[in-house]
Formats: C-alpha cells, structure tokens, sequence
C-alpha cells in the first residue's frame, strides 16, 4: 500500500495515506506522509470516509469485507482487493486491483477517484443487497437446515 501511495504521489505529492485498524504499531518506520491512526471511533472513521479520495482495501483474505460497504454508505469510492469474497461483496461499485501489485493499486485508486460520482451512486445501489436484516433472516434459514427443520 505504501509503495502504490508513493507512485501515486509522483503525479501529486499531497497525497496521504490514512491507516486505521487494529494491529498497526507492528508497522515500524514510515513516511511522513503517512498517517497511522490505528482504531477510531465511528464518527472519526465517518469523517474520514467523506473526506478521502477513495477507501483503499489491499486485504489479502477477506472473509467478509465490512469496511468497503461501510465507506459506500458514506459516499466514498471504493478500490478493493479482487481476492476471496471482495468482489462478490463489492459488486462493479468499486475498482478492484491485485493487491501484491503496487502499480495496479495505483491505478484502481486513480480510477476510483476519477469515476467519483458514478461509484458512489453504484455504492448506494449495492448497499440494497446487504441489511441486518437480510443477515439475520440468511442465519435462521441455515441454522433451520442444519437442524432439519
């Protein structure tokens, strides 16, 4: 990720990644340009979200992918991994890249920036697919299966 944000600085030097989430003081040394945040609260991550030029998820496994619907419902464009459940989840609201690939990163970011207006309406139209609800009424159906009911 940081080698993709450093190519897409080439073309402009004031952008700034923001990492959030567990487990990132294992990072060690990183540019300045790089903000570290670690876990937010809900209203900062909301914030965030608005503000970005696009949510950025490199995840190697997913097994479900909260975070790029949680930034659709925000308005933000979405560049995911196409790997394990990411693009099902995703749907063609977002651009997806290969994750090990700093330059295909870069692009699918540049992309998703460009195509601003058009993802987030796609964001808000594939968040229609996905409810607590619908959850819920998924688990009781496979837990009445698996009791033969």
């Amino acid at each position: 990720m940081i080698e993709a944000v450093a190519l897409l600085r080439q073309e402009d030097p004031t952008i700034r990644l923001v990492l959030t989430g567990g487990a990132l003081d294992s990072l060690g040394p990183v540019p300045e340009w790089v903000d570290v945040r670690g876990l937010v609260p809900p209203e900062e991550l909301r914030s965030l979200y608005r503000r970005a030029r696009a949510l950025v998820f490199p995840s190697l496994y997913e097994g479900f992918g909260l975070p790029p619907l949680e930034a659709m419902a925000a308005g933000c464009p979405v560049a995911a991994s196409r790997v394990a459940s990411l693009p099902e989840i995703c749907g063609d609201a977002a651009e997806l890249f290969d994750p090990k690939d700093p330059a295909d990163i870069a692009r699918a970011v540049t992309a998703a920036s460009a195509r601003t207006v058009e993802l987030q309406r796609r964001g808000f139209e594939r968040l229609t697919a996905f409810s607590w609800e619908r959850c819920a009424a998924a688990h009781e159906s496979a837990f009445r299966r698996a009791a033969g009911r």
